[in-house]
């Protein structure tokens, strides 16, 4: 009798167990996130000094955009309303001469709207084999005038909060001829990079 007792008793704790098992529930909750888009560079016009460098070795030439007449420049997203509304660049310097057919780079950035500071860096080109550049310039907001929404950045980090996801970067600079004097009537360039990231 008293093993059937020790039975019984086990039998009873099994059950209790059960029970107690069956009134727990487990839920799987759900986590996600999109991430942001990616920043695309576009350039809307190329920089260009035109056939006003004299080329004598050592001699620069500063092309400085010109912000304080825009007016309407706005970006809308497309590339006119931004380039034609810039008035021509001021070029001066022993390195070159004044004209009309000069031209500041115009660069359309897409990013996130809003809150999101996106870093902007503009690159030197130094010990190059004919010249050298530095950038000036300023960058500008698609919902306000270039007037009103300037900073000029001498070759450093830009941090800037768009407000509809587009900045427009207008970039000028110094060219300085190297320590050889350049052929006459010939094309001379180089590539600078334009960064973006968060």
């Amino acid at each position: 009798m008293k093993k059937n007792t020790i039975v019984r008793a086990l039998a009873g704790t099994l059950l209790a167990a059960t029970a107690l098992n069956g009134s727990a529930a487990v839920f799987q909750g759900d986590v996600g996130f999109v991430t942001v888009q990616d920043l695309v560079i576009l350039q809307n016009q190329a920089l260009t000094f035109g056939q006003n460098i004299i080329g004598t070795a050592g001699t620069t030439c500063l092309s400085t955009p010109n912000s304080g007449t825009v007016t309407g420049a706005q970006l809308t997203g497309s590339a006119a309303p931004l380039i034609a509304q810039l008035p021509a660049p001021v070029n001066s310097g022993t390195g070159c001469i004044a004209s009309t057919n000069a031209l500041s780079g115009v660069f359309q950035i897409t990013t996130s709207a809003g809150t999101q500071a996106t870093k902007i860096t503009i690159a030197s080109i130094t010990g190059g084999t004919d010249f050298d550049f530095s950038p000036v310039g300023y960058v500008m907001d698609s919902a306000g005038l270039a007037a009103a929404e300037t900073i000029f950045f001498p070759d450093t980090v830009l941090t800037f909060v768009p407000t509809l996801g587009l900045i427009g970067v207008v970039v000028g600079g110094t060219i300085t001829i190297g320590g050889t004097d350049l052929t006459a009537n010939t094309p001379y360039s180089a590539q600078f990079d334009v960064t973006a990231t968060f």
